[in-house]
């Protein structure tokens, strides 16, 4: 099954602070770990839905202010491309803009819309993932697979510690989980973003 497509920039992210292939392994019955599907379901436990007040940053153009760039700072977030309801920007109201009304830069925390949107406010919701949570846990279950292959060999006088590997991938866990939003359980952070305005930019 093909992983949902506004998940796959995160799945790219999450492969290159693991550096997991999809040929790694190979489990009887199950077959090769870690193709996308894989990464999405470690990331689908690491989900915390958020709604925030974004920040406008006004442009001027003759002196007048105008506001079409606003920014939000959950990230990473699921992309609209995965369906209806995953990414929205809506008014004061709870209004949902149109997809055709406003662009994404998904990286840089920002949504530019088509028209002034003045000094109303303007919110974002979606699913933020907690890729350090989710990174710790893939270099946690990559030790436990290195741990039924990965053993120490001496031959004569060559030695090869394989073991090193498996301590490796638990330093690489232990590093990520003290950079992870969710480590102690539940969202840390409220739903609610702190409310502020540049004019001056």
């Amino acid at each position: 099954m093909a992983i949902r497509d506004g998940m796959q920039n995160i799945v790219n992210e999450l492969r290159a602070l693991t550096q997991v292939t999809s040929s790694d392994f190979a489990l009887e019955g199950y077959g090769t770990v870690w193709i996308d599907d894989d990464l999405q379901d470690v990331l689908d436990q690491y989900v915390i839905p958020f709604k925030e007040l974004m920040t406008g940053r006004a442009q001027y153009a003759s002196g007048t202010a105008a506001y079409y760039d606003f920014y939000w700072q959950r990230r990473p977030v699921e992309e609209i491309a995965s369906g209806t309801g995953v990414f929205e920007v809506t008014t004061e109201a709870g209004s949902a803009f149109g997809t055709a009304d406003f662009s994404v830069n998904y990286k840089a925390g920002r949504v530019t819309f088509d028209d002034d949107q003045g000094t109303n406010y303007r919110y974002v919701s979606g699913r933020q993932y907690d890729i350090k949570g989710a990174a710790a846990e893939l270099w946690r279950k990559r030790a436990g697979y290195l741990a039924l292959t990965a053993m120490d060999i001496s031959t004569d006088n060559h030695s090869v510690k394989r073991s090193q590997l498996m301590k490796h991938a638990l330093d690489m866990a232990e590093r990520f989980e003290a950079e992870s939003i969710t480590r102690y359980g539940g969202d840390m952070e409220s739903g609610v973003g702190r409310v502020v305005r540049v004019d001056a930019w």
